[in-house]
């Protein structure tokens, strides 16, 4: 991750989350690090979630007042997550990196629904709602994104709710 996005990242952590999200990104930098922290990193494998490109639905948070910095934290911290999530997912074999890698664009939209957020594709477009705003621009937790995004991009997952062929 270059040092320009990761100061992005921290920002917008601090702003959605404050120190326990600082906390829980310094943890994570140092899982991944391990105890070879100083030694040139591996070139990793390519990201499920390479190119994809996150924006936000500009009209469903016209009504929230939010300011455009929080907007954009909202979205990089969104782009962070999305790619965390599909990037393990891929690893663990839950996600089938071709059909990962053929998602362009995420839609971040607000949804005055307080309930569980709402993954589709459309195309190369995942559309996430949620109502951001009335969560004080929190995300949902990772096994939501992780669930959500699989479902939606690979819905024959063995990962995803299927119904019985005995009903």
């Amino acid at each position: 991750m270059s040092r320009a996005r990761l100061a992005l990242a921290v920002a917008a952590l601090f702003a959605l989350g404050g120190c326990d999200a600082l906390d829980k990104l310094a943890k994570k930098r140092e899982a991944k690090a391990g105890p070879a922290a100083n030694a040139a990193a591996p070139v990793a494998d390519e990201s499920c979630a390479e190119g994809w490109r996150v924006s936000l639905d500009e009209a469903s948070f016209a009504s929230a007042s939010l300011s455009a910095d929080r907007l954009d934290a909202l979205g990089e911290a969104v782009g962070e997550r999305a790619a965390d999530s599909a990037d393990q997912a891929c690893a663990d074999g839950a996600l089938d990196p071709a059909r990962a890698r053929a998602v362009r664009h995420v839609v971040v939209a607000n949804s005055a629904d307080g309930g569980a957020p709402l993954f589709r594709l459309d195309g190369d477009t995942v559309r996430v709602e949620w109502g951001f705003a009335r969560h004080e621009l929190a995300l949902p937790g990772d096994g939501e994104w992780r669930a959500g995004l699989i479902c939606s991009i690979d819905p024959e997952s063995e990962e995803c709710p299927h119904e019985s062929a005995a009903q």
